[in-house]
């Protein structure tokens, strides 16, 4: 129980002293999901919009990339690139969703953690009637946005890209804009520009949205597969499927021993009931984030009525996966140690501990 205490004491001060700083650690919110809310609805309301009229989901968003952070570590450092994230490429929110059943008209607020607009995006419905602006007219209202709503000095950046659409009763354009000097450079290459798109529909301008843009032949080193890459993405799950048929066979060919007479499946089953509630915990603290992703072309009913199938379905075979998994392991600790001399607290043998401790480890 000594050395069991040392190496526990050894591994928490491991642990302290062997961390460090990770992209993303800065981020820290100030608002919690209804204050999100309340501050989301005074803006709609600032824009002549009642959000009372709409159903609201607040879910928080995390937008690292982990290519960009890998390639802003390579370059810069994490501190470095924290830095960027801080000041120029947000990419932790709140966002807070207005949406009404069935109704493609929604609007999405976008929050910082300390609660400020980051922006605003209105999705219309593609028959909704607007202005027809010629693309540069529609350049001029995006810029117009960025200058004012936004205070960027555009001086500083390069329109690299634009598209237009035409709907039925209106024209949107969205265009994109390249910070011209680089947040990071690799190995003399182009490097990685901040990029902030803005979509004009009709003569409102929304939908602002900034990110970090990386070289395209970086990306495309990155993305291909090799023979280690899949042998790293297969071997993992392998190992595991291997690992369960092996025990279950061993349980199966065992079922007339002694140990698995011994499994005290009435008990067992109520050892399961805890991870039941908190699947049904997890499940009810995802509910927001089910909101966000509610596709506006179906039903609301219908959509909500999905997860309780799910729900319903998920919780049974969650339970009953518990229960074999608790038999399993009941079955192979008596077979190892004698159905009466299962594992306790205290008072076990030391070649017991030993064992625990390799276990752990591993």
């Amino acid at each position: 129980a000594g050395i069991l205490a040392a190496c526990a004491v050894a591994g928490v001060a491991l642990a302290l002293a062997g961390r460090t700083t990770k992209i993303g650690d800065f981020v820290r919110f100030s608002f919690n999901p209804e204050q999100a809310k309340a501050r989301a609805g005074e803006i709609l309301r600032e824009r002549g919009v009642n959000p009372d009229r709409y159903h609201i989901a607040a879910t928080v968003q995390y937008r690292f990339d982990p290519l960009v952070n890998e390639y802003l570590r390579r370059s810069i450092g994490i501190e470095a690139a924290n830095k960027v994230y801080q000041t120029q490429a947000p990419a932790a929110y709140w966002t807070v969703r207005f949406f009404r059943d069935s109704e493609k008209e929604e609007y999405l607020v976008v929050l910082q953690p300390d609660g400020a607009l980051h922006a605003v995006h209105h999705t219309l419905a593609e028959e909704t009637p607007g202005a027809n602006l010629a693309k540069e007219a529609a350049q001029q209202r995006a810029e117009a946005y960025l200058l004012q709503a936004r205070t960027l000095d555009l001086s500083q950046w390069n329109l690299v890209d634009s598209s237009s659409d035409k709907r039925p009763a209106r024209t949107d354009h969205t265009f994109t804009w390249q910070q011209k000097l680089a947040v990071a450079s690799l190995n003399g290459d182009e490097g990685a520009h901040v990029r902030m798109d803005v979509r004009v529909q009709g003569e409102e301008a929304s939908g602002y949205r900034v990110y970090i843009h990386l070289p395209e032949d970086w990306l495309r080193k990155q993305n291909q597969d090799t023979l280690a890459t899949t042998a790293h993405a297969n071997g993992l799950f392998g190992f595991i499927g291997a690992f369960a048929v092996l025990a279950l066979v061993a349980f199966l060919r065992n079922l007339k021993h002694p140990a698995a007479a011994s499994v005290p499946w009435r008990r067992l089953a109520n050892w399961s009931v805890p991870a039941l509630i908190a699947f049904a915990g997890w499940v009810v603290a995802n509910i927001p984030q089910y909101l966000g992703r509610y596709p506006t072309e179906n039903s609301l009913p219908t959509y909500l009525g999905m997860p309780v199938v799910s729900f319903l379905l998920g919780s049974s075979a969650l339970y009953g996966l518990v229960f074999v998994l608790l038999g399993l392991a009941w079955f192979f600790l008596a077979r190892a140690y004698g159905p009466n001399v299962l594992p306790d607290w205290r008072g076990m043998s030391a070649p017991y501990y030993r064992d625990a401790l390799v276990a752990g480890t591993c």
